[in-house]
């Protein structure tokens, strides 16, 4: 296989850069996680797109379908619960044909070549997990906010974040869109200011002697691995230069 003929084509809707991807051919489906009955539904192919600001997506890889979203929403955002919301989509564009092929005008160029641009926030860097099978479905996501988040595809009290600035405990809530699929929102908690804080929690540089190791990352995260054997963990590696293990 050389992987030389396009044969599917598709454009998040939002218009941003999509910023890692991964794969999954499982039995998952939004109804039968309900019923428990993952098991009866055929395999299908699935793609899981980091895409927009903090945001996490998986689709059918045969029909582009959105089965599951995982969001982040900072204090200031809100989430439109109406009818109006909706999950992200990937719209099908038409790839023309060899025999048929012609030259495409400037008006034309936004069909096939739609200009995308970074999101204005954090970004997921990396993503891992696993979908189907009789395990628990999960998802593990690193991103440019110092953070690491573990995201249960059911319940969202089984969703927490594991490393991340000091603040308080995000609340994690779940949004069903009927039949279609489901969004995951992790609601950051805002950062206390400095005079909030109690003044001996606040570190002084001078004379403090050795520093302990940070448990949290300083700076943004960027691969995730997990390790199965002879103990089930979690490796992150961040720009602030460090590796650390998890379990």
């Amino acid at each position: 296989v050389r992987f030389q003929k396009l044969v599917k084509l598709w454009r998040h809707n939002s218009g941003m850069s999509v910023n890692r991807l991964a794969t999954a051919y499982s039995s998952f489906s939004v109804a039968s996680l309900a019923s428990r009955t993952a098991g009866n539904t055929q395999p299908r192919p699935f793609a899981f797109t980091s895409c927009g600001v903090n945001e996490c997506s998986m689709f059918d890889l045969l029909d582009g379908s959105c089965h599951q979203s995982f969001k982040v929403l900072d204090p200031q955002d809100a989430f439109d619960h109406s009818a109006s919301a909706e999950l992200p989509v990937l719209n099908p564009v038409r790839i023309p044909h060899a025999q048929g092929r012609t030259t495409l005008r400037p008006s034309q160029w936004s069909t096939t070549e739609a200009r995308t641009f970074p999101p204005k926030g954090p970004q997921i860097c990396t993503l891992v997990g696993s979908v189907g099978g009789f395990e628990q479905n999960y998802l593990i996501t690193g991103g440019s906010d110092n953070h690491i988040r573990y995201w249960d595809f059911l319940t969202p009290s089984k969703c927490f974040t594991v490393s991340g600035p000091a603040q308080q405990r995000p609340s994690y809530d779940r949004v069903d869109f009927q039949a279609t699929g489901r969004m995951m929102l992790c609601r950051q908690a805002p950062l206390p200011k400095q005079n909030e804080i109690d003044s001996s929690r606040i570190p002084r540089r001078s004379q403090r002697g050795l520093c302990r190791p940070e448990t949290r990352h300083t700076d943004a995260v960027l691969d995730l691995k997990l390790i199965q054997l002879p103990k089930r963990g979690l490796v992150s590696c961040s720009r602030d230069g460090s590796v650390k293990m998890w379990r």
